[in-house]
């Protein structure tokens, strides 16, 4: 988005919905018979990495503002940018 350093995503997030109402709005569901609930959307990181989005910290940030909205659910793979995927979102978790 011109004008600004956080990317699309994160922008409208961060812009849209203020900080009180991100928790209300969100959803969750059971995850089976576990006792845990995840949230209704989730974030898919197949172009984190190399193959899509190559600024890590772009990433963490799109990352953090899905956090921040409520997402507790992150779709991820090894195959995802080699790996590269993973260690993206692994780092930005370690830093929140």
């Amino acid at each position: 988005m011109a004008g600004t350093d956080v990317a699309p995503h994160a922008w409208w997030v961060a812009n849209h919905i203020a900080a009180h109402e991100r928790s209300t709005l969100m959803h969750y569901r059971p995850l089976g018979q576990t006792g845990m609930h995840v949230s209704t959307l989730g974030l898919g990181t197949m172009m984190f990495g190399a193959v899509g989005n190559p600024d890590a910290a772009d990433c963490a940030r799109i990352l953090h503002a899905a956090l921040d909205a409520g997402i507790n659910l992150v779709d991820t793979a090894d195959m995802y940018s080699a790996g590269e995927a993973e260690t993206i979102v692994g780092v930005a978790l370690k830093a929140r």
